[in-house]
């Protein structure tokens, strides 16, 4: 079988199982993937923060940087990477602003895409190093909805660009399959470096660490090799990448962020030592993600960060895979595994690397914590501070090489049984989890804010009367992102702007400093005709609702004010 015919096979695998995967995504998400549906979003905290940023965005003229957004939090610096809005996909949506619906999200649609493209890539990775289809569509079932990712979706944590894995796994490929200098390798690098950056910067560090990798075994392998030119040439490639990926990061925005940015957290956000195998979960009436095991949970939350529980398919496979190389090393068959290429073990000493990056200065045994005399360079704890994510790298290396163990171990009868089996086994054991998703995310679906008396305010005709002739929102205090986002909801859906937002790393500090202008306007008697005023607290309600050139409307959320006209009416 040649290379074509080895690609188109794993092109086919790998569409039959993204077909399947989409239907896993129809359960989990159904209801939430139509983009015109969105308010589903307002009661929800990062979610609707993404959609925000998105939506502001969008309404936007260009400028630059490309991915900057004014309108939401004009008194703060930021753009659509600080609000996770996923740039890779709403930059070039922006382009299609004017035939775009007047509301549109792409959040539940996302979620499900990454879901499928993770099985996917993760199938056609698992052909390429010539798995048997059944083994790699199933394989690639599993690991495409590992908690690791799922979490990040509707229904958890909401943080639908940290499920992009598949990243990870074309990392993996290009590592594993592309061992030589080429354009068309250098080509894919960029490609997938950019979408990775345009993703999520935590994803861009583990895809750049394999290039780096990858940069450093070419160069040592083949700079003896090289003519004066080639040398000249890849030398001007090895700057000329890590310029381009500035470049990019400058045009999306990673630049144009509000100083006084939150640094700590490192040491919190991190995973246990025994993550993969821990299925201790933190959503309150659901503690475990297997059916089977309960886990033990940390005395820190922050360790949500480091969830990578692999399941008990996954540790099915691990023992499988170990039993067969026990087996063929005690028989000393020569027709076992056969050892991994050279490239093969530095990647895994990289994942290694980066797990026990992962796992930060105070390693977590179950409860109990043991901290290390090491110190980590503070700008790598402020710049990943959220260390655990790292764990997925060794993760996914993991499952991967166990699959390929029973594959070359066990031919392709026994390898299919036991990849289905492992499949099978994940999907009883990970039910409770799934139908939690599923529950949670129908409820959502089910939202309407007339319903719900905290955020009726959307259509409050008093308030909604408020808003003509009147182009901005101003907060006071803004310290409670989660309260006046559904706030800049209501901005964002009639054209206005608002003075505060919901932004990654911003200190509260900056955030009470956004509001202190309109603050001052509001202490000063002098407020700006075109501003319409959401006050959060009952004191800044008593301050000036009884000035008698303005005039209020009380809600659960807010008290909005504005400066009265004499001849205004309300509904």
């Amino acid at each position: 079988m040649n290379g074509s015919l080895d690609k188109r096979s794993a092109g086919y695998t790998a569409l039959a199982t993204a077909l399947v995967a989409l239907l896993g995504t129809w359960y989990l998400y159904a209801g939430l993937m139509w983009p015109t549906q969105a308010e589903w979003l307002l009661p929800k905290g990062d979610f609707l923060q993404h959609f925000l940023g998105w939506h502001f965005f969008r309404q936007e003229p260009w400028g630059w940087p490309l991915g900057a957004v004014h309108g939401y939090g004009t008194d703060l610096r930021s753009s659509i990477v600080f609000t996770d809005s996923w740039p890779l996909l709403a930059l070039p949506l922006k382009l299609l602003h004017p035939w775009l619906p007047e509301t549109f999200q792409y959040q539940g649609l996302a979620s499900a895409l990454h879901l499928a493209l993770n099985a996917a890539t993760a199938s056609w990775l698992l052909a390429r190093l010539r798995v048997p289809a059944l083994a790699a569509a199933a394989g690639g079932l599993l690991l495409g909805f590992l908690p690791a990712a799922v979490f990040r979706g509707p229904g958890a944590a909401e943080h639908e660009s940290l499920m992009a894995h598949w990243l990870i796994l074309l990392g993996f490929y290009l590592v594993l399959f592309h061992r030589s200098t080429s354009g068309k390798a250098m080509l894919y690098w960029a490609l997938l470096l950019v979408a990775a950056v345009l993703t999520h910067f935590y994803l861009f560090f583990m895809v750049g660490a394999m290039w780096s990798l990858w940069w450093l075994l070419r160069t040592l392998e083949q700079w003896r090799l090289f003519n004066a030119t080639s040398r000249l040439g890849w030398a001007a490639y090895s700057v000329a990448q890590p310029l381009g990926i500035l470049g990019v990061m400058w045009a999306a925005g990673y630049f144009h962020a509000e100083a006084g940015a939150q640094t700590e957290g490192f040491g919190l956000y991190a995973a246990g030592l025994f993550t993969y195998f821990n299925p201790a979960l933190y959503l309150g009436s659901l503690e475990s993600f297997s059916r089977f095991l309960a886990g033990s949970p940390p005395q820190r939350l922050g360790f949500y960060e480091g969830l990578a529980y692999v399941g008990l398919g996954g540790i099915l496979l691990w023992l499988s895979a170990l039993g067969v190389l026990l087996w063929h090393h005690r028989q000393g068959d020569s027709k076992g595994p056969s050892k991994p290429r050279r490239d093969a073990w530095w990647l895994a000493a990289l994942a290694l690397l980066l797990f026990f990056f992962s796992l930060s200065h105070l390693v977590a045994l179950g409860s109990w914590f043991v901290e290390l005399p090491l110190i980590w360079p503070e700008f790598i704890q402020t710049l990943l501070r959220a260390s655990g994510r790292l764990a997925w790298v060794l993760m996914y290396l993991l499952l991967i090489a166990a699959i390929v163990a029973l594959a070359r171990g066990l031919g392709r009868r026994w390898c299919n049984g036991v990849v289905v089996l492992a499949l099978a086994l994940q999907l009883v054991d990970l039910h409770p989890w799934h139908r939690y998703v599923h529950e949670a995310n129908r409820d959502s679906a089910a939202f309407a804010a007339s319903e719900h008396e905290t955020f009726a305010f959307v259509a409050e005709p008093r308030v909604l009367a408020a808003l003509d002739g009147r182009d901005h929102v101003a907060v006071v205090p803004s310290e409670d992102v989660f309260r006046l986002m559904p706030i800049a909801w209501l901005a964002g859906q009639h054209g206005m702007s608002i003075n505060a937002a919901y932004l990654a790393r911003v200190s509260p500090q900056r955030m009470a400093a956004a509001a202190e202008p309109a603050a001052a306007e509001l202490r000063g008697g002098d407020l700006a005709p075109t501003t319409l005023y959401a006050l959060m607290s009952a004191d800044w309600a008593a301050l000036v609702c009884v000035e008698e050139n303005v005039r209020c409307v009380e809600t659960p959320r807010a008290t909005f004010a504005w400066l009265s006209d004499p001849l205004e009416e309300l509904p």
